[in-house]
């Protein structure tokens, strides 16, 4: 038996870590993210995968690619996963139908951070919450330069140019947070 040796730098770099695991409505599949780390990008990466509910079958790659996809949340009849994707830079929405096929990018925010979101019960729209980024001095600049007085929401403009209906509301007390409704969501 060979002696026991360290965890090395370049062992990490062999991991792939598993997260954020979904039963589908059926309950005869999962859907999770795999994250794996690129040794020449030096970046880590994650993509979607599929597996049946079980130890029979094997998991199946739903994603490939170098981007990191997550947060996969299946619509109630089960048909499409919506999730996070920052394949285009900026992290989005994103829907693919679970069957197969192209995925397709709901929203069209802003650089910031996309929180929880999830499904209406009837399957046509999602909720989400949004933060946009702020500048150094915690608030984000006006287009004009000027010091803002009041908390920024954001644009419906970006969510509605890509054909879907947008509202949000934001929080109280300088409250930077805000949740949006995106319908309908295919």
């Amino acid at each position: 038996m060979p002696a026991p040796r360290l965890i090395t730098a370049e062992d990490l770099y062999r991991f792939r870590l598993v997260s954020d695991p979904q039963i589908s409505p059926g309950g005869d599949r999962v859907a999770y993210a795999e994250q794996w780390a690129d040794t020449r990008e030096n970046k880590y990466f994650s993509n979607l995968w599929m597996a049946p509910e079980g130890v029979d079958g094997e998991p199946r790659a739903f994603t490939t690619g170098n981007q990191s996809d997550r947060a996969p949340r299946w619509s109630p009849d089960g048909r499409t996963l919506a999730f996070l994707s920052d394949r285009d830079e900026k992290c989005q929405i994103w829907t693919i139908p679970t069957d197969g096929g192209e995925a397709k990018q709901l929203t069209q925010l802003e650089e910031g951070s996309i929180g929880d979101f999830d499904w209406s019960p009837d399957g046509t729209r999602l909720v989400f919450s949004y933060r946009p980024k702020r500048n150094g001095r915690g608030r984000r600049p006006s287009k004009s330069g000027k010091k803002r007085s009041a908390p920024l929401l954001p644009s419906t403009s970006a969510a509605s140019s890509t054909g879907k209906r947008a509202s949000g509301t934001s929080g109280t007390s300088g409250a930077t947070s805000s949740s949006w409704t995106l319908g309908p969501a295919r």
